[in-house]
């Protein structure tokens, strides 16, 4: 069975000839020249067998005397110009253009024979004007590079979704025949001609028939002709040229959003050479009609961006009544579907199908989807060919003909899809499209032969729908990327909700820990006045009295701290009433009640300076019953326990330290003091329960307020806390 060789296997960026309208000289790394056209006799006088090896410095002066400076200036520039350099140039018989440029570490110069009469002509500015300012841009363009270069067509060819191509405007000289409306098969112009394309912005062959010069070289490696001018054309379109009664073709890519738009496509049934000012003319006001289009494309998404407006604000403002992005979208089909002139929409979530207008099944629909993103690597899809294309692989109806579909989600779970119905259309093509084969030279192999024929054949397309616009392209994506911004900022909401159901959770905790480790010193203190009522057996009246009021304190003050801690710990919405406090009567009485609590009756308290704090008046309670505790007990094993609290001004805090003499703290870990239940190494024969300086923290953060530990010269430790000044 013989192999069939087909036009995208053809390697036509390395011919290993150049057309006889240009030399070729290719320079290594080294600047030795490398590659030579046989041709280079006109420029030498010589055989191109005696310059191998040669430094491009010795050729240009050999050759091109005159022009020699310049020259190798513009060599040494060619770094700083991305599309190379052109200088009009003379050896001692012949004038040229000298193009020159780099790739891939080879430095390449070609010398293109000038027109003995100059077929180049200004640039008017009435050329520009007429782009900005006739109607049909297309046209426009195709009228002007035809006065500028003078073939019989010029045509304006479009490619489209399958790499097909249509004729969209033209300009043909009186006798021609019209190719308006053509379309021609994506294997006129295959794969890596189209490459090609986006990377050379013009290609030319003045004559099919002129003779082809041979490219020698002393590397075994092909010479890749990519960015030349001369580059020999494939012997394939030659012959495809000559069988549409063209000898003279040329060619100028349109480049949309660095894309292959399309071509402006150039015939002359005669051999014409084009000047390469006219050649880089033609090429300028192609690039200045393409920004045209990109810009009055631009003009149409924004007459769209109101509407899109109202979209994202009607998904948004429904997400948040609903409490849902998906129910938003549910809700807000119909407008979506009519946005892209869709026949039907189907949301997709989970493998949960919504829709609306849309005939085909709900287990379609997700094959459809499943299908789309197995092949599809990015997150949008279109097409107007799907039920032609796929008609063997789905039962599907003529309503799914044209389908866009994007993916909303990562995992492509969520997914939005539009339908169009099939249109049945007749399509004129420039020939049968139908592939035909023929052997090569090669018995064993089969290749695609250029058509014979290029009369309007007809056909009637089915499983086809009315094509989607650049207009629906760019709405479908604004969608997406409206659902995928709602969804985040749903996303974040919950998020932020959960963040503070987190900080609820800890408040609660908070509050518990609160509870039961503060309330600790008052009940012990109670406890103690109360064993000693029951253990005389004889009450003095006085000692009576004064036990039983400080009983009475004592629950006085534990239901005074229940009822505003429980209030504080309601809501970490709850607002804090805060004003000045005086602090001294709260720690003298603290001090006296925790000297009973921890048995340390011979502690000392130095009050140096009591300074007034604003602050709410449980957490003031709270701050100083935690750390005065701290102090009494850890300083109770010291031969003389004292606890030296003072206080000073440093804006905007109001600062408090509090001292002791106890057993201090290891410098390994005063980071992890505030952590809730860690307790010291060295505090093991001390009870407690690791949760005190944990709430403290947690109170002086919702002041706003800092606190600080560090060791004492004592040997003890200095607690530092900063109150936020009003």
């Amino acid at each position: 069975m013989a192999n069939i060789v087909n036009c995208e296997d053809e390697q036509i960026h390395i011919p290993n000839h150049v057309q006889s309208f240009g030399i070729l000289c290719v320079f290594n790394n080294l600047k030795k020249l490398t590659y030579i056209s046989e041709n280079s006799v006109a420029l030498t006088q010589d055989s191109y067998t005696k310059f191998f090896g040669i430094s491009i410095e010795e050729f240009i002066q050999q050759h091109l005397p005159e022009s020699s400076e310049a020259i190798l200036d513009a060599i040494d520039q060619l770094h700083e110009s991305k599309n190379g350099r052109t200088l009009q140039v003379e050896s001692a018989t012949t004038p040229f253009y000298l193009s020159m440029y780099e790739l891939d570490g080879f430095l390449y110069l070609e010398f293109e024979f000038k027109l003995s009469e100059r077929q180049s002509i200004p640039l008017a500015l009435n050329y520009f004007d007429a782009i900005d300012y006739k109607k049909d841009l297309w046209s426009t363009l195709c009228s002007i590079v035809q006065e500028i270069i003078d073939f019989d067509r010029v045509m304006i060819y479009q490619f489209r979704e399958d790499h097909s191509g249509k004729v969209i405007a033209e300009k043909v000289k009186d006798g021609l025949n019209s190719y308006m409306n053509f379309h021609y098969p994506e294997f006129d112009i295959p794969l890596q001609a189209r490459a090609l394309y986006t990377k050379k912005a013009f290609r030319i062959v003045p004559d099919i028939n002129a003779p082809l010069s041979k490219i020698y070289s002393t590397s075994s490696e092909p010479l890749d002709l990519t960015l030349s001018n001369i580059r020999a054309l494939s012997p394939i379109h030659l012959e495809y040229l000559k069988n549409a009664g063209v000898e003279a073709s040329c060619s100028i890519s349109i480049v949309i959003d660095g894309k292959l738009w399309g071509l402006v496509a150039c015939q002359n049934e005669k051999p014409k050479q084009l000047d390469l000012f006219a050649r880089n003319q033609a090429v300028a006001l192609t690039k200045y009609a393409a920004n045209k289009f990109i810009n009055d494309r631009n003009a149409l998404y924004a007459e769209s961006s109101e509407i899109l407006k109202s979209i994202e604000l009607e998904i948004q403002s429904k997400s948040l009544l609903k409490n849902s992005v998906k129910e938003a979208i549910i809700e807000s089909l119909g407008s979506l579907n009519n946005l892209l002139g869709a026949h039907g929409i189907a949301y997709i979530v989970n493998d949960t199908v919504f829709k609306s207008g849309i005939q085909e099944n709900d287990t379609t629909i997700l094959e459809i989807s499943k299908r789309i993103a197995q092949q599809q690597r990015a997150y949008l899809y279109s097409t107007n060919n799907f039920s032609k294309d796929f008609k063997d692989e789905f039962e599907i109806e003529s309503n799914s003909s044209g389908i866009v579909w994007i993916a909303i989600s990562g995992t492509r779970k969520e997914c939005i899809l539009w339908f169009r119905q099939e249109q049945q259309q007749e399509i004129t093509w420039a020939g049968n499209p139908e592939k035909i084969l023929k052997p090569t030279q090669n018995l064993n192999e089969l290749q695609v032969s250029p058509r014979t024929s290029f009369e309007a054949w007809k056909e009637t397309v089915k499983g086809t729908a009315f094509p989607w616009s650049e207009k629906d392209i760019y709405i479908a994506e604004s969608i997406r990327k409206i659902a995928v911004e709602s969804a985040l900022l749903k996303s974040e909401e919950i998020r932020s909700l959960n963040d503070e159901l987190q900080e609820l959770n800890y408040a609660l905790d908070s509050y518990a820990y609160t509870i039961s480790h503060d309330l600790k010193n008052p009940l012990s203190v109670l406890k103690l006045n109360a064993q000693m009522i029951i253990g005389r057996q004889e009450l003095d009246p006085e000692f009576l009295k004064k036990r039983a009021s400080l009983i009475v304190e004592g629950i006085d003050r534990m239901t005074d701290m229940i009822s505003n801690i429980l209030e504080l710990s309601r809501s970490k919405s709850v607002e804090i009433e805060l004003s000045i406090q005086e602090p001294k009567p709260i720690i003298e009485q603290l001090f006296e009640d925790c000297k009973i609590n921890h048995q340390n009756l011979s502690c000392e308290l130095e009050l140096k300076q009591a300074l007034p704090v604003y602050i709410e008046r449980t957490m003031l309670y709270q701050i100083f019953s935690n750390l005065i505790s701290n102090a009494v007990k850890y300083s109770s094993k010291a031969e003389e326990p004292k606890v030296i609290i003072d206080s000073y001004v440093e804006e905007p805090y109001t600062i408090y330290t509090i001292e002791d003499n106890g057993i201090g703290i290891n410098p390994d870990e005063v980071g992890k003091i505030f952590n809730i239940f860690h307790r010291l190494s060295n505090a093991k024969e001390f009870k407690g329960s690791g949760v005190g300086l944990s709430i403290v923290q947690q109170i002086m953060k919702r002041l706003d307020g800092k606190i600080s530990i560090h060791a004492a010269d004592t040997g003890g430790s200095i607690f530092e806390l900063r109150f936020l000044n009003a």
